[in-house]
């Protein structure tokens, strides 16, 4: 664990915070390439990235306190310690659909083929993200005996390294989506394996991760991947034999 990764003087670069910042650059370089093969203009795509950032940052983070409310209600300052990990990814990326669809409807673009462009993108992003859950602590694990547990500074012992588990499945997502890009499909096919590959992902890498919410015998990501999933996939069935 690296949380603090410069230190001159009184000023600290927190490993989180800064990959964070490399995951928002790494993933509009990558949606913004692509976008432009699209057909979409550039100056409409900053306008997009900035806004649908704060907005998924915000929505991120107040879906992580609402569902972790007993961990601020002693010291509810603690709330505004973004660079000190503590975002839901679900959150981020309903606030930021949400965002751009409304961006979409303001500048009449298509929503679908921004969608798709992105998509890569999210997932680049996400993965690099999960490197700075890894550096900071957060995120961890349940207890392991294994060889390659690690430690964090939340909780003792050794714990499966659950940022790392998701940080090599998506970089195996964007290497999928990636490929796929370039296949003349029907507008949204892309996204919606984007959102029905991750929510594949977190169902696996919950069950090693140490979660305080349940839903019956799923925790609460568990739960929301379970409903991304079947519309994900109903989305693809519908469109399976469709063409652009």
């Amino acid at each position: 664990m690296f949380p603090v990764m410069l230190r001159v003087g009184p000023v600290e670069l927190y490993s989180y915070g800064l990959m964070l910042a490399l995951a928002f650059l790494a993933g509009v370089a990558v949606a913004t390439a692509e976008s432009k093969r699209r057909g979409l203009h550039p100056e409409e795509l900053t306008d997009l990235f900035l806004v649908t950032a704060v907005m998924a940052v915000l929505s991120a983070r107040l879906l992580h306190v609402a569902l972790s409310w007993d961990l601020y209600a002693g010291s509810p300052w603690q709330v505004l310690s973004v660079w000190e990990g503590g975002l839901s990814i679900h959150g981020g990326v309903a606030g930021g659909l949400v965002t751009g669809w409304w961006f979409a409807r303001r500048r009449h673009l298509p929503y679908l083929v921004l969608a798709d462009a992105t998509a890569p993108g999210l997932i680049l992003g996400t993965a690099i993200g999960r490197l700075g859950c890894f550096l900071n602590g957060c995120c961890y694990g349940v207890v392991t005996a294994g060889w390659w547990g690690t430690r964090t500074r939340y909780a003792p012992g050794w714990r499966h390294p659950t940022q790392l588990y998701e940080l090599v499945l998506a970089l195996g997502l964007f290497a999928f989506l990636w490929s796929r890009r370039r296949l003349p499909v029907r507008s949204g096919r892309l996204f919606f394996m984007y959102v029905a590959g991750y929510a594949g992902i977190r169902l696996v890498v919950e069950a090693f991760r140490e979660v305080d919410g349940y839903l019956g015998r799923l925790t609460y990501a568990q739960a929301v991947s379970l409903l991304l999933l079947a519309v994900a996939g109903a989305f693809l069935v519908r469109t399976r034999k469709t063409h652009p």
